[in-house]
C-alpha cells in the first residue's frame, strides 16, 4: 500500500523557493550539490538486485538528502508481519534535462544527457522480491510494455528514442516484451522497423499516425495503456511529440485518471519552458 512520497531535502528546497528561483535557475544550482546528486544516482543504478534490496529496506538514510523516495507499507501474507520500504527516485532539480548544463552552456555537453534519470526496475512486486532467486507468480505472468509517443523510428539514434529506451532498461535487467509507438512524420519504406531485434518483434507495434488528446478516442495513449494492461504488468509511458496543447492535455488526462496512474510505473514527459541555458541550443 502507498505511503507517502518523500521529496529529498534538495528537491524540498527547489519546491519550497521555485517562484523566485526559475528565472536565476543556474544561480541556485552549486556544483557540489550536483555533483552528489549524480552520485547517488550513479551509484543506485549500479546497485546488484540484493545491495537495492537492502537499500530499500532502512538503507536508504544515506542517500536521503540527495534522492527522493516512494514510501510503500506492506504486510506479509504468510505470516501477517508489517513493514516498510522506500524505493528511491530522482528528485526535480534546476534544468531538468541535466542540471550540469548551467556549467557548460556553450557546448552541446548535458543538452541530452540521461544521467539524472532512476529507472523503476519494475513493479513494486519486483523490489520486493529483489532478494529471491525464484520469480513470483505475479512475476513471472508479467509483461513489461513501452507505450512511446513521438517515437521517429526504431534505431534512430539522434533523437535518443525507442531503442535508447530499450537499451537503456536492459542495462538494469529489465526486457520490454511489448513495444507501442506512434510517430506522426511519414516513415518511408522499412524505416520504421529497422533494427528491431527479434525477440521484441511479436511484440512490437508501430503506428505512423499521430496520437490524439480526446479523452475517447482510439489514437489516446491513455487509452491504449488502459485497455491493454494489467496491473501486474509494468508500464513505461513517454511522451514527446513536441505539440505542447496534446501534451499538456495528456498530462491533464492523466492526473485525473486512476486507472491509468495505477498502471503507469514510469513516466516521461518533456516540460516546454523558456531558460536562457537551453535558448541558445534551440530548446525553448
Amino acid at each position: 500500500l502507498f505511503s507517502h512520497y518523500q521529496p529529498s531535502k534538495t528537491e524540498k528546497l527547489w519546491i519550497d523557493n521555485v517562484d523566485t528561483w526559475e528565472k536565476k535557475v543556474c544561480s541556485h544550482l552549486p556544483s557540489k550539490m550536483i555533483e552528489k546528486y549524480l552520485r547517488s544516482i550513479e551509484e543506485v543504478n549500479s546497485m546488484s538486485d540484493l545491495e537495492l534490496y537492502n537499500y530499500i529496506h532502512g538503507g536508504y538514510v544515506k542517500f536521503d538528502r540527495h534522492l527522493s523516495h516512494y514510501h510503500y507499507n506492506i504486510t506479509n501474507n504468510t505470516n501477517g508481519l508489517k513493514y516498510s520500504i522506500a524505493i528511491p527516485i530522482e528528485g526535480i532539480i534546476g534544468l531538468a534535462r541535466d542540471p550540469r548544463k548551467c556549467f557548460d552552456v556553450m557546448s552541446e555537453n548535458y543538452t541530452q544527457s540521461k544521467a539524472f534519470l532512476l529507472p523503476m526496475r519494475g513493479t513494486l512486486e519486483t523490489y520486493l522480491n529483489l532478494n529471491s532467486k525464484t520469480k513470483s507468480k505475479a512475476e513471472t505472468s508479467r509483461k513489461n510494455y513501452l507505450f512511446d509517443a513521438g517515437a521517429t523510428y526504431y534505431s534512430d539514434t539522434s533523437s535518443q528514442g525507442t531503442k535508447w529506451i530499450v537499451d537503456w532498461y536492459s542495462k538494469i535487467n529489465l526486457r520490454f516484451t511489448n513495444v507501442i509507438a506512434w510517430e506522426k512524420k511519414p516513415m518511408m519504406g522499412d524505416l520504421a522497423i529497422k533494427g528491431i531485434p527479434d525477440e521484441l518483434v511479436h511484440g512490437y507495434q508501430y503506428f505512423n499516425h499521430p496520437i490524439s488528446a480526446e479523452k475517447f478516442n482510439v489514437w489516446n495513449p491513455l487509452n491504449f495503456i488502459k485497455k491493454k494492461c494489467v496491473q501486474d504488468d509494468f508500464v513505461v509511458f513517454k511522451l514527446d511529440i513536441d505539440h505542447k496543447l496534446t501534451e499538456s492535455a495528456i498530462v491533464s488526462q492523466l492526473k485525473n485518471d486512476p486507472q491509468a496512474r495505477m498502471l503507469i510505473d514510469d513516466f516521461y514527459y518533456e516540460e516546454h519552458f523558456r531558460n536562457d541555458a537551453m535558448r541558445m541550443h534551440g530548446w525553448m
